[in-house]
């Protein structure tokens, strides 16, 4: 196995790990991240189930592109965008609201942790090809 394709496997887990959670248990992944427990109401888990379909969604895409490089270099760099995206959200909401700071402070660090990682898979996958 290569080095991308491990890298791959590795980021994948996590897409699915931090995915089921969501879906699984939004309530208690909302204050794991310093949602005020007052804002964990059925629209947000609704909205946090989501989140974690696309994560499934876009790990299942990543693992699939996992032994070819030039595919996977593209999707790492895609899933490097909608993390520094989340990132941007993480701000917009501790900037907006000081209630959400704990939690918008938490999702920016593992936006930012998570963009890494693709980024980091995006190289390798580049030097594969």
């Amino acid at each position: 196995m290569s080095a991308s394709s491990t890298y791959a496997t590795i980021m994948t887990a996590e897409r699915l790990l931090v995915g089921a959670a969501a879906m699984a248990a939004p309530g208690a992944l909302l204050t794991g991240f310093g949602a005020p427990t007052e804002l964990d109401t059925p629209a947000v888990r609704y909205t946090t189930r989501l989140f974690g379909v696309r994560n499934i969604a876009m790990g299942l895409q990543v693992w699939s592109a996992r032994d070819d490089p030039a595919r996977l270099r593209s999707l790492a760099g895609q899933n490097a965008v909608v993390e520094l995206t989340d990132l941007v959200a993480g701000a917009a909401v501790t900037a907006s609201d000081e209630r959400m700071r704990t939690s918008g402070i938490a999702v920016m660090v593992t936006s930012l942790a998570v963009a890494s990682g693709f980024l980091g898979l995006r190289a390798l996958a580049s030097r594969a090809t």
